[in-house]
């Protein structure tokens, strides 16, 4: 378990304490402290425990290398990273390791619980809580499948694909998707890295019930790149950071469709033969960035989307059959999720009245409701979509 770290040790502390409470005999928790100027070291030195490995950088790195530095620390098992706001669940390695003996997979991932932290910059959304209770626990899919997907765009995100961040994959998986000495090549590594893994493994267990939780803070990074309400203090630390050239194919924006694509294109580049035939679909990604955009990120993504289309000879104003399907593919998509979402989802719209406070608050309040339910796994559905 790697927890990457940079001047956040308010979040930190329960984000910690969720990993340190499992139940998992087996389990090393790494600490990657990227030079921070905090009292990140002092939290840390808070837990005396034989399974938590401090780490410390010389001198402030990209988020991707840090991510590289800290995975150079492990020699083997299950590798998963999460942010220092996220958590996990009080049972998550258990259960995760209960999966794994279960259909002898490398790969496993599933949905995430949400919680938006006190801080978090929508006031209306601060204290937010939410989760998936799915009766149908686990099913095994087609890496193939789920890059298409992708690279079709009927998935925003890699949010449903085997990944790093966030879900359990073998260390000797990674070391065979390594390139140059390095496993990272792109500036977003939990993207990188879905592609990177679903490309070594034919199948990955994907988990409708969460075993993680991923926290969303008034300083996590994807808050402030993403959501485009003044371009925070994390966002611009990032970008100044980084070390990896944003693919030339590509113009950098506030869209998760031109971060996955790029991410795809930095992977495809060191690996032609294993990607030959996958193609993004570029039309559709245009399209789709614009659709997904918010009000506040929608001048910057039209711009970029723009320069991207007369780079690749797409003509936005063009609403050719193909993109009408898509429209329509994503509006039943999206109903079928909302549907989805009212009938096993739960939803908590200030879960500090319920004393929640912090993420180690959510995952005990969540892990209570979902042995409220007491559902059972049950067998595992093949290569569903």
């Amino acid at each position: 378990m790697i927890i990457p770290t940079r001047d956040r040790c308010e979040t930190l502390g329960p984000a910690l304490r969720t990993c340190l409470e499992q139940d998992y005999p087996n389990l090393q928790i790494i600490v990657s402290d990227n030079c921070s100027t905090d009292a990140t070291a002092a939290v840390v030195a808070q837990y005396q425990a034989a399974n938590l490995i401090y780490l410390k950088t010389e001198c402030r790195l990209s988020m991707a290398d840090n991510f590289e530095f800290a995975l150079s620390h492990v020699d083997d098992g299950f590798v998963m990273f999460i942010g220092d706001d996220d958590g996990l669940l009080p049972d998550a390695v258990s259960y995760v390791a209960s999966l794994q003996q279960r259909t002898g997979l490398l790969a496993i991932s599933g949905s995430n619980a949400e919680y938006c932290w006190p801080n978090f910059p929508d006031a209306s959304r601060a204290n937010a809580l939410k989760w998936q209770s799915s009766r149908d626990r686990f099913d095994i899919r087609s890496c193939r499948e789920w890059v298409n997907r992708c690279l079709t765009f009927r998935e925003v995100y890699t949010f449903e694909m085997p990944k790093l961040y966030h879900g359990f994959v073998h260390k000797q998986v990674i070391d065979r998707a390594r390139s140059d000495g390095r496993f990272f090549h792109s500036i977003t590594p939990d993207a990188y890295s879905a592609f990177a893994i679903a490309f070594f493994v034919d199948e990955f267990v994907y988990s409708h019930r969460p075993f993680t939780i991923g926290g969303a803070s008034g300083r996590s990074n994807g808050v402030s790149s993403m959501d485009g309400k003044g371009k925070g203090d994390e966002s611009q630390k990032f970008l100044a950071e980084n070390t990896i050239e944003f693919h030339p194919a590509l113009t950098y924006c506030a869209s998760l469709e031109v971060h996955m694509t790029e991410a795809y294109m930095k992977f495809a580049e060191r690996f032609p033969a294993l990607t030959a035939g996958y193609v993004p679909n570029w039309a559709v990604m245009l399209n789709s960035a614009l659709g997904t955009a918010n009000a506040r990120t929608r001048p910057e993504v039209k711009a970029a989307v723009q320069t991207m289309a007369l780079q690749h000879g797409v003509d936005l104003g063009e609403r050719c059959l193909r993109y009408q399907w898509t429209r329509g593919l994503r509006a039943w998509s999206h109903l079928v999720r909302v549907t989805r979402s009212r009938f096993e989802g739960k939803r908590v719209a200030d879960a500090s009245r319920l004393g929640v406070a912090n993420v180690y608050d959510a995952a005990q309040f969540i892990q209570r409701a979902i042995d409220a339910v007491g559902d059972s796994p049950r067998p595992p559905a093949r290569a569903r979509s």
